[in-house]
């Protein structure tokens, strides 16, 4: 009678993430993945001293071999398909590939989004060891949450340089007794916020920089307690928030401009390339959906008809 067979492949899967989870601090919280899309694990780091939970996530996904065929320089390339590492460098949280030898029980670490350049692999060191080097593991996770929030504040640049405009223009041209409306006040607060965040995304130092308080506080001093400010504080404040919008603008262009060019960047850059240079340029990249059949369109459609979006159907037009 013929049986399923347990596979070498299967076992020595297995057995890589239970050392995976021996390996890693016992304090640290380990969750297995329901369906494996190239994660198997994800993990919340806690804090050793006071037990607590961060809310500092990663992922991982494991290999197992037995044994692991290190080079002469004491590197590995691990094989990935070209599907993963794209999921992993899109992913929201940092993905760490964990390279395990079942045989003598050693778990190796590499970021998961560092391709090696021209092959579809990863290289790991045989000096990234778990748990002789958990401190550069975890300065690793920190630094690239660190710099998908730097990028983020990078691409709202567009954004940001509308609001501003908006806010800056007219200052010093209403009268200074006028009160400033609600609306408009909750607008400035918020550009005035995001100016320090990209600040500290191009590394200026804004850390001395006056605090939106204190701006409440000034306005009242100046005119009163009438309203929360007055236009004559606010084009005080504009004309403050400008000595560190201007050099954070010019910082930022120059990190957006020096990158290479990705679906994620593209609407940033073509805004600094206008800003910089006065033309405007765009890049296109190949969408899943540019060669999708009428077959193919005909679900997509009946999704927008059934939430009353559809308004031009050109697979109804065709028949």
């Amino acid at each position: 009678m013929e049986m399923p067979e347990r596979s070498i492949k299967d076992e020595i899967g297995d057995a890589a993430v239970e050392l995976i989870k021996r390996r890693l601090p016992r304090e640290w919280i380990v969750r297995d993945q329901s369906k494996d899309y190239g994660i198997d694990l994800e993990v919340e780091l806690v804090e050793p001293v006071t037990r607590r939970v961060s809310g500092i996530v990663f992922k991982v996904q494991s290999r197992g071999h037995r044994p692991v065929k290190w080079t002469k320089g004491g590197n590995y390339l691990q094989p990935a398909e070209r599907r993963h590492l794209n999921y992993w460098r899109v992913f929201a949280v940092p993905v760490v590939l964990m390279l395990v030898d079942v045989g003598p029980d050693e778990v190796f670490w590499a970021p998961g989004e560092e391709a090696e350049p021209g092959s579809c692999g990863i290289r790991v060191s045989r000096h990234t060891r778990i748990p002789d080097t958990l401190p550069q593991l975890i300065n690793h996770i920190l630094s690239r949450m660190d710099a998908r929030e730097i990028r983020s504040v990078l691409y709202r640049l567009p954004a940001l340089a509308r609001r501003y405009a908006q806010r800056i223009e007219g200052v010093c041209q209403s009268d200074p007794w006028c009160h400033v409306e609600d609306d408009d006040l909750r607008e400035t607060r918020d550009v005035y916020h995001e100016v320090m965040r990209l600040g500290r995304a191009v590394g200026l130092t804004v850390a001395d920089a006056l605090p939106w308080d204190f701006w409440l506080a000034r306005s009242k001093k100046a005119w009163g307690d009438g309203e929360l400010m007055m236009s004559g504080t606010h084009d005080e404040l504009m004309l403050y928030l400008k000595s560190f919008y201007d050099p954070a603008f010019q910082k930022a262009c120059q990190i957006v401009a020096a990158e290479e060019v990705t679906p994620d960047n593209t609407d940033v850059k073509s805004f600094v390339e206008h800003a910089v240079s006065g033309r405007y340029e765009t890049w296109a990249f190949q969408s899943p959906f540019d060669d999708l059949t009428d077959a193919e369109w005909s679900p997509f459609e009946r999704q927008l008809k059934d939430r009353g979006a559809l308004r031009m159907s050109f697979l109804e037009r065709a028949r």
